[in-house]
């Protein structure tokens, strides 16, 4: 690999996104671009011109970030400003009509010639050919203007062009995609005088590009492969309407159409891998940004608009002056509605999927990561690595054929969407399909005709244990107990605590009874189907929507169709150990505790064992909760509350049940795991946010409650120590860690550890931990790390009683100065020291209590014991 210094390294980590800016800025003229088996379009050095000065390399936008998109980053990267916002059209006709959308960006230009504020515009046009493609003209006619409508989709190096302009010294208007003012950006800070002639910045919205090797493809696709020189247009509305169908012919013979969606089918196949980890889809760094109207309503579907977002004050100027010169035809828009119809929450969320499925192939990352990192939320998904793959392997092919062999197999097998982005009639259908393929397999008589034979323990002939339907079968041939599947009810992947639960479920049952199998049910609208099956669980078929029970649906599909896909229904489940960690009391409504008792009631009808592990519990005030509670407490087999207060407030209801017990959380046996190259000592101190405090607490304590850990960031500063902030609950957490960020007036480190093991791991290296969710504290305190804790329910002061340090929970409404005194005392040496003693001494007592709990569930559930016959 060359070493860093000049733009091949870039190529050859695959972060080049084909802007052009080291072509512009190298005084040698050494750079050119060059098309790639696979399409790209990548800068080649001439080392004979070479002189080695490193500007192309520092000029990349991957590795430089400039100084007006460090601006964008800090604010609104994903949004970006938004002045106004208008839809319309071109009052021209024939640049509406030879437009893609509402022809608005053609007009602007034209508008800016006519009256002489820029002598040309950088735009890039389709020049037919054998291959046809993109070039990039300095457009200073109407005629050249309208040759180059309609969007390229594909690499267009167009800040190339910008050395030309430098020299000829000539006032420009620069239309252009997010990556191009990108390069822009750090171009402008190397050559000051580029801003001075780049006079307007016209932006055009970017949901990724296409290599050139899809335009072949699909000239392939039309039949014209060798037809010679061909006129290609990605999208042209003369043909069937707005928005346009692909359409490829001679110059001047009747074109052929494509037919819908010929383009977005394949563009998974084609997509080059960098615009994955690109996170500008609405180019903010534009004065104005242009895009398709998606999400306004009453626009004109049939001969298309165009949306505008005004960024800046020069282009909020423009815009109005070209609207009052009769130019365009606007109407106001909702800024809302067209982020809303660009999708960009899935925008962000799929940025940050794609930059850590990068990352996990041992790739660097652009240099803008670090700083959009902390503003996302990362959601782990399959699909973002499944989707980078043939990316990153478009240019492994020996030739196009190959290359177009490869897309084939990828459309026949469904790669052509994304998934979890089909309509539901397309999921239905793939259902379907599967199911019958299913179907078509040789049942038990055809297998014994063909010879094969189909055990009779129930296990698959590859000799995997019975799933599905054919566990209840292996269950009756074997008699009771010969397999086991426990439901593990209330965690999931929403914040980091459910999710530890989940962990010390499997790390104390999985050795104890090593037959069993696990399965968890889906929750709604949270996309945990992924994070299930890397811990090997079985998907629960269940669903409730609006208080209907959907169940049933998934009893229709046999059992053979279940086990393909590791779906299991509630009647086969033989254990319920539910880790809420705190939802049955009147915090959370009446709704839940009635609905555990209802199950809990038929769940004991059927034979199965259900167990609370260690949660809070409580209070219980209407009648109708209490009730409820009395009757879960009938059915389940045991009960344990986390802490005295919650064992008082069922023992109100039905006093001193047998089965009601006291044990601590039992996250408190995992062990966490220090990642690799992490620095304990610049992060000695972590503070975790929590947007329970003010949203479950009184108004007062709400409103003080960033005020404090403000209090807590300065009185450390002022110690010498830089804190660090980590996201224990999720996303929900991230608006309090910018709000202390902004009382502080500074940036902080975020952390966003998705695993929680991991973040077990970083907590135990700490010196202190200041914290509001509750199992961040317990990992804490079980690992002997003092923590100063504020809580919004009973859990938190007997935690901190439990683990022998209550001083050090703070009501924050009456803490004042006191904050730098515990901060002070927790830190020294002696006075910390003394703390630290009890809490670790409190932690192994509660480490054995926690065993001793296990042991008794264990004996309850463990196949052949006593207890779990008894109980039966």
């Amino acid at each position: 690999m060359n070493a860093p210094g000049d733009i091949s390294a870039i190529v050859e980590q695959r972060l080049c996104c084909s802007c052009g800016a080291c072509a512009c800025v190298c005084r040698q003229e050494a750079i050119s671009f060059k098309e790639t088996p696979g399409g790209h379009l990548f800068p080649e050095i001439d080392r004979k011109k070479c002189s080695a000065c490193g500007l192309c390399y520092r000029v990349c936008p991957s590795v430089t970030v400039g100084t007006e998109m460090l601006s964008a980053l800090s604010t609104s990267p994903f949004e970006g400003n938004a002045l106004e916002c208008h839809v319309g059209k071109a009052a021209d006709k024939e640049i509406y009509a030879n437009s893609q959308s509402g022809g608005i960006v053609s007009a602007l230009l034209l508008y800016l010639l006519d009256s002489r504020e820029i002598e040309a515009a950088v735009v890039s046009a389709m020049a037919p050919g054998d291959p046809p493609r993109p070039i990039v003209l300095c457009a200073s006619s109407r005629e050249q203007i309208l040759s180059a409508q309609k969007s390229k989709y594909c690499p267009v190096p167009a800040l190339e062009i910008l050395g030309e302009v430098r020299r000829s010294k000539i006032p420009v208007a620069l239309v252009g995609l997010p990556c191009h003012f990108h390069g822009l950006s750090t171009m402008a800070d190397i050559d000051v005088s580029l801003s001075g002639l780049v006079k307007y910045k016209i932006g055009l919205v970017c949901d990724r590009i296409l290599t050139y090797s899809a335009i072949d493809y699909l000239i392939r696709q039309a039949g014209l492969a060798a037809s010679g020189t061909v006129r290609f247009d990605f999208r042209d509305k003369a043909c069937r309407g707005y928005p346009g169908n692909v359409v490829i012919g001679p110059p001047g013979l009747e074109p052929t159409v494509l037919p819908d969606g010929a383009r977005n089918r394949i563009k998974n196949a084609f997509t080059p891998a960098r615009c994955r980890i690109c996170f500008d889809k609405m180019n903010v760094l534009a004065d104005l940004t242009v895009c398709d109207p998606h999400g306004l309503r009453k626009t004109d579907r049939k001969g298309g608009e165009s949306a505008v977002i005004v960024r800046t004050e020069q282009g909020r100027t423009l815009i109005r002056r070209a609207a009052a010169d009769g130019r365009l035809h606007l109407r106001a828009a909702d800024h809302r509605e067209i982020m809303a119809g660009q999708r960009i929450d899935r925008k962000r969320r799929e940025w940050r999927g794609y930059t850590e499925a990068w990352h996990g192939f041992g790739m660097e990352l652009p240099a803008f990561y670090p700083h959009l990192a902390e503003v996302t939320e990362y959601i782990p998904d399959d699909m973002y690595r499944a989707n980078l793959l043939p990316s990153l392997a478009l240019d492994s092919h020996t030739s196009r054929d190959a290359l177009f062999a490869s897309v084939e197999d990828m459309l026949k097998q469904g790669g052509s969407g994304e998934r979890g982005r089909e309509r539901p009639f397309q999921r239905i259908r793939n259902a379907l399909e599967n199911a019958l393929s299913a179907l078509k397999t040789p049942s038990s008589a055809e297998a014994r005709k063909s010879g094969r034979r189909t055990p009779a323990d129930g296990r698959r002939p590859d000799g995997a244990p019975p799933q599905g339907g054919q566990r209840q079968k292996a269950k009756t041939a074997q008699g009771e107990g010969s397999s086991m599947l426990i439901e593990i009810k209330g965690a999931g992947f929403t914040n980091k605590g459910a999710e530890l639960m989940l962990h010390a479920v499997l790390q104390a049952v999985k050795p104890a009874i090593p037959e069993a199998s696990f399965a968890m049910a889906p929750r709604y609208g949270q996309p945990s189907f992924f994070a299930r099956g890397r811990l090997g669980l079985l998907q629960k078929a269940t669903l409730s929507r609006h208080g209907i029970s959907w169940d049933f649906i998934g009893k229709m599909f046999p059992g053979e169709i279940r086990e393909m896909y590791g779906v299991v229904l509630d009647e086969e489940i033989d254990v319920i150990l539910d880790v809420s960690g705190y939802a049955y009391g009147d915090a959370f409504g009446e709704h839940k505790t009635i609905l555990m008792a209802k199950q809990s009631q038929a769940w004991k009808r059927q034979g199965k064992k259900v167990i609370l592990l260690p949660q809070a519990l409580g209070p219980f005030s209407s009648r109708r909760i209490r009730d409820a509670l009395k009757r879960l407490i009938d059915h389940a087999d045991l009960i344990f509350a986390r802490d005295p207060v919650s064992y008082a407030y069922v023992n109100d209801v039905a006093a001193a049940p047998a089965n009601v017990k006291i044990a601590p959380d039992f996250t408190n046996l995992v062990s966490g795991t220090v990642p690799e190259q992490w620095n304990a000592e610049e992060h000695q101190v972590c503070i975790i946010p929590s947007h329970q405090m003010t949203d479950k607490t009184s108004s007062a304590e709400g409103t003080q409650y960033i005020p404090f850990l403000a209090q807590c960031v300065k009185h450390l500063e002022a110690k010498g120590i830089t804190p660090f902030l980590l996201i224990h609950g999720g996303r929900k957490d991230f608006p309090a860690a910018r709000q202390l960020q902004e009382a502080v007036n500074r940036k902080i480190e975020i952390l966003a550890e998705q695993d929680p093991l991991r973040i077990k791991g970083i907590l135990g290296t700490c010196d202190l931990v200041i914290a509001s969710r509750f199992h961040a504290l317990v990992s804490s305190l079980s690992q002997g790390v003092l923590c100063i804790g504020a809580g919004w329910s009973h859990k938190y002061e007997t935690l901190f009683a439990d683990y022998g340090c209550p001083e050090l929970l703070v009501p924050i409404e009456r803490t004042g100065g006191r904050i730098g005194e515990m901060i002070d005392t927790v830190l020294d040496r002696g006075e910390g020291e003394k703390i630290r003693m009890k809490v670790r001494t409190s932690a192994e007592r509660q480490r054995e209590r926690t065993a001793s709990m296990w042991r008794e569930v264990l004996e309850m559930i463990k196949p052949g014991s006593a207890k779990a016959k008894g109980s039966s």
